[in-house]
């Protein structure tokens, strides 16, 4: 009698050696942390939504899963940036280009909190602070 779970390791690697079509190479443990930080996020999401219904545990989980998933999805992006296999050699402009719209969204993001959260107008002295990464609104 053959033990079932060498059998499910031996299917599983004959199957990863045979794979084609788009999820052909693809990091399987980073979709697999990405989708578990979707999932906290809108778990998170509906604790804010219904919090006065729920505990202090609920909240305590709701803003662990704040602080935690979007250093979570910076980490997952770098890692999938890291794992990428060009083929052929890329110019400056296109190795900086992640980069850049990282920054021009956190540009979006700090803009929008400081906005609409913090009800602050937007001053010069607010721009310096925001494009000089002086401060961290929002953060």
């Amino acid at each position: 009698m053959s033990n079932p779970n060498v059998a499910f390791a031996e299917r599983s690697r004959e199957y990863s050696r045979h794979r084609v079509g788009a999820n052909a190479g693809r990091a399987v443990y980073l979709d697999l942390f990405k989708t578990l930080l979707i999932y906290g996020m809108v778990t998170a999401h509906v604790i804010q939504l219904l919090g006065w219904r729920l505990g202090d545990g609920a909240t305590r989980f709701s803003d662990f899963v704040n602080l935690t998933s979007f250093s979570g999805y910076m980490l997952a992006f770098g890692i999938g940036i890291g794992l990428s296999k060009p083929s052929r050699q890329r110019s400056l402009g296109e190795r900086l280009a992640p980069a850049l719209i990282i920054l021009v969204c956190y540009y979006v993001s700090a803009l929008a909190f400081t906005v609409l959260v913090g009800r602050s107008e937007v001053t010069t002295e607010f721009v310096i602070d925001l494009l000089t990464l002086r401060r961290l609104f929002g953060y």
